[in-house]
């Protein structure tokens, strides 16, 4: 992974982190609030139970009053008939539909029974059932109170309230015909509780044979969101249900979940965004940042390799022109040398004087080393121009160990495949370049050993390997060992593997050398193959 690598994933990871941890923050945020918002309605939708409850008491208050009154007046008054209807017309007031009855009630334990003793309205010929039941109730509160009843009456309702009258066992009765039907009719816009569906019943339980009131049309009992209030009338409790029809809070609070949700994931959405987008841009320009750091390392590289080899050609043109003179001013002084060496031998031939001998053999043998030593001054001088033909690389490998024969103690093998590889080459400077590899490892092996010569065809090109069991080279004799008069060696001045590598460059190949010391060592040459046939 590179260092630039680390920075981007680590603005991903952050990214995304930031992201989550937003959009959490608003899932958090928007329960909360609608956790908030649900509180406040029902609170809202509780007092509005309780204002409508206030306003139901004070009702019931009212008609409480007018009952209580008209049945102390008809007690007062004789507790009659006209009595009643007096007091009655006076206390009460007239509603349509509605009625007030003097009753007088028989109680029984089993099957109580009533007489109806005047009425406002039509008088009730009914003298048991449900509604003497109620009656005998009524009549039975201690201390006397206000009962009430809902009763069927067709497709109507009749509501009931009852009063004692304390005398003779009569009671004042009040009721009202209901079409629930009719009363089932929402309130209007901008009257009180319009944002409200509301149910009134006779008892403590939402029963619809008990409903008395009701703004929700057919849909009772109210079902999910709804509030409850008792309301006591007299010796009973009337039941007050409410379920709002628009939310109390506002639309604005009841819509702020998703707001706050919305919003949050919104804003979640947009900062990742954002910062995906800062990230990207980031990510381009540390994209160019690393193209031109690149390129302009690959620039230094092509301009210090060009400089290296700028100086190398320089270096080694002088060395060229310095290997020149040299060798032409050292040819003639050894050539006299070898002239006169060979009269003096001829002379003591004729004497047989065995020490002059000696000395001349010596003389010869320094003579033919400096020979060589001024033959290769003069080959890397006269660095030449490659002719290219197709070279057999079997055929070569023999010429040149038939003419460099192995020294006592070493074997030379070789490993050819079959056909021979071929190799576009100069077949002079090619033989000259096997020549050098294989007197180095002769060299490098004076106590015997083995040499492998080996040719594996590779793709366009063909790789020659020299290797020996000699004595190696440690590396920084590997890295050094093609430049010019680099050398370890006790004799000689280090330009044979500088000539090797320029023949080889020459060719458009490459050379190379591995090695370990005490392991030997081994010479790669990488020429390009031919494609046709060698000559003949």
């Amino acid at each position: 992974m590179s260092e630039t690598t680390r920075p981007r994933r680590g603005l991903r990871v952050m990214t995304i982190a930031i992201t989550l941890t937003i959009a959490a923050i608003s899932i958090i945020g928007a329960i909360a609030t609608r956790h908030g918002t649900h509180n406040e309605e029902r609170n809202l939708l509780d007092e509005r139970a309780s204002e409508i409850g206030l306003i139901l008491t004070s009702s019931f208050s009212t008609l409480q009053t007018q009952l209580a009154t008209t049945a102390a007046e008809t007690k007062l008054n004789g507790a009659n008939g006209k009595a009643f209807l007096a007091a009655a017309d006076a206390i009460i007031q007239p509603q349509p539909g509605a009625s007030t009855t003097l009753v007088k009630v028989h109680p029984s334990a089993s099957t109580p029974t009533v007489r109806y003793v005047a009425s406002t309205g039509t008088l009730p010929t009914e003298t048991s059932g449900p509604r003497a039941q109620f009656l005998a109730h009524a009549l039975s509160v201690e201390p006397p109170d206000v009962s009430s009843a809902v009763f069927a009456a067709g497709r109507l309702r009749q509501l009931a309230v009852a009063y004692p009258v304390g005398v003779r066992d009569l009671v004042v009765l009040r009721q009202l015909s209901i079409d629930p039907q009719a009363a089932g009719s929402a309130t209007a816009q901008g009257q009180p509780f319009h944002e409200l569906n509301v149910a009134l019943y006779v008892g403590t339980k939402q029963d619809p044979s008990t409903l008395v009131l009701t703004t929700a049309g057919g849909a009772v009992p109210l079902t999910g969101s709804v509030a409850t209030s008792t309301t006591p009338f007299g010796a009973d409790d009337w039941l007050v249900a409410v379920k709002p029809t628009s939310p109390l809070v506002g639309a604005f609070a009841a819509n702020a979940f998703w707001l706050v949700l919305g919003g949050g994931i919104l804003i979640a959405i947009a900062i990742g965004a954002l910062v995906e987008t800062l990230a990207r841009r980031r990510d381009y320009a540390l994209t160019l940042v690393d193209e031109r750091t690149e390129e302009l390392r690959q620039s230094v590289e092509k301009l210090e390799e060009a400089q290296d080899q700028l100086l190398r050609q320089e270096r080694l043109a002088a060395i060229g022109e310095l290997a020149s003179a040299v060798g032409h001013e050292l040819r003639n002084p050894l050539g006299v040398i070898t002239n006169a060496h060979y009269l003096l031998r001829s002379n003591l031939d004729a004497t047989r004087d065995e020490a002059a001998s000696r000395h001349l053999a010596t003389a010869e043998r320094e003579v033919g080393a400096a020979t060589l030593i001024v033959s290769d001054l003069l080959d890397y001088s006269r660095a030449r121009e490659p002719v290219m033909t197709t070279v057999q690389l079997a055929d070569l490998v023999e010429e040149v160990r038939g003419v460099i024969p192995a020294p006592p103690g070493i074997t030379v093998t070789t490993d050819l495949p079959t056909p021979s590889p071929t190799v576009r080459a100069d077949r002079d400077q090619l033989r000259q370049v096997l020549l050098n590899l294989l007197s180095n490892s002769y060299e490098a092996m004076p106590e015997g050993g083995t040499i492998t010569i080996t040719a594996v065809p590779t793709g366009d090109s063909v790789e020659l390997s020299v290797r020996d069991t000699g004595s190696g080279m440690d590396e920084d004799t590997a890295r050094r060992v093609f430049e010019p008069f680099f050398t370890r060696k006790a004799r000689g001045i280090g330009l044979g593997l500088a000539v090797t590598k320029r023949i080889v460059d020459g060719h458009g190949g490459t050379i190379s050398v591995t090695s370990t010391p005490g392991a030997g060592a081994a010479f790669t040459v990488r020429l390009p193959a031919a494609h046709e046939p060698a000559p003949s």
